[in-house]
């Protein structure tokens, strides 16, 4: 039989539609109805139907010009097993590429199982896998000083980590490109920070507050000399006791950002082994890659 679906933006009335999908997703926690006073401003923001309520939903944001990501794809647990889920991806996807992106992505966890096969039946193709760490903040210490975009692009370009990451710099599962309009924002917001030792940039780190527990820290990147290193563990110390963190985590793709984050004693996060970073293919996606 084939399914009655229809499609639409999310209303404000979907509300408590949206939020019970919610607390059925992820043990009970899930990070969308953080964002749905913002989303459901959006047309992409979309619902699909079946009768005449929402049973599931999804989001496509442009973190960049022409650069989409998609995110939060939620069916009713009580809906799945019928086709509701690839049906929705195949409608969020559809109307993305018709803006002609220069790219679409999504991520998701290795242990994810139902979501990695609809996404690579769908032509979706493996961009990163990366490694998800999360711990305890350290002990306090010194300050860094702010640095500027070209400094701060050079390091990262020379770290290895952005060949790593495929051009991308990972934020709590988004993983926008690491282009100088995004580095202009982290400039503007103060969150790339750096050490010199004889006048010479010695270490960088980029870090901001997680974008589901605020409190908390989340690391995009940090990587340096030895001495860089111990000044950042020390500096993560005390910027997690002024704004009360009770965690710092971060990604990996790369090993020096493994061993930065090793070093602040990070531990690989408990249930999840792999983050999996998917690119459909477009007609501009070829020779992305680069900070531009």
């Amino acid at each position: 039989m084939a399914l009655r679906l229809s499609f639409r933006p999310v209303r404000r009335r979907d509300r408590a539609a949206v939020a019970a999908i919610c607390a059925r997703t992820w043990h009970g926690w899930d990070y969308v109805m953080l964002f749905f006073d913002n989303w459901v401003r959006e047309p992409e923001f979309l619902a699909v139907e079946q009768g005449d309520r929402p049973v599931g939903f999804g989001k496509a944001t442009e973190l960049a010009p022409g650069h989409w990501w998609l995110e939060g794809l939620r069916v009713d647990p009580a809906r799945r097993g019928q086709g509701i889920a690839t049906a929705l991806s195949a409608e969020l996807l559809g109307r993305t590429l018709a803006r002609a992106p220069r790219s679409v992505r999504l991520a998701t966890a290795d242990v994810n199982v139902e979501s990695l096969a609809i996404i690579r039946r769908m032509g979706f193709r493996e961009l990163v896998r990366t490694k998800l760490y999360r711990g305890a903040p350290p002990a306090a210490g010194a300050a860094p000083v702010r640095i500027g975009v070209e400094e701060a692009g050079e390091f990262l370009a020379a770290s290895g980590e952005l060949q790593a990451n495929r051009g991308l710099l990972p934020y709590t599962w988004l993983f926008p490109p690491a282009d100088r309009f995004l580095f202009a924002r982290l400039a503007r917001t103060g969150a790339l920070l750096g050490w010199r030792r004889r006048g010479r940039l010695a270490g960088m780190l980029i870090i901001r507050p997680h974008r589901y527990r605020p409190r908390d820290l989340e690391l995009s990147f940090a990587a340096g000399d030895e001495p860089a290193r111990a000044a950042m563990r020390a500096y993560l110390g005390r910027r997690a006791a002024r704004c009360g963190a009770e965690s710092v985590s971060g990604m990996a793709a790369g090993r020096e950002m493994r061993r930065a984050l090793r070093g602040f004693g990070i531990a690989r996060h408990a249930a999840v082994r792999d983050v999996l970073v998917f690119e459909y293919p477009t007609a501009q996606s070829a020779g992305l890659g680069r900070m531009k």
